[in-house]
């Protein structure tokens, strides 16, 4: 999925790229009172299926 390659799971190119999991809104938001345990995740960006939703990691 990250260099533009199909959905392994569905076979879709409607592919979203996400920076981080972060605090606030979003399909990748997590709580406010979680945000920090999560900081690690900033290491990271997140490629989201626009159909199936699933969603891969790979380290920035």
């Amino acid at each position: 999925m990250k260099s533009g390659r199909p959905c392994p799971k569905c076979g879709s190119t409607g592919i979203e790229r996400f920076e981080s999991v972060r605090a606030g809104d979003g399909p990748l938001a997590v709580g406010h009172v979680l945000a920090g345990a999560f900081a690690v995740f900033s290491q990271f960006e997140a490629f989201a299926c626009h159909n199936c939703g699933f969603t891969e990691f790979y380290r920035k």
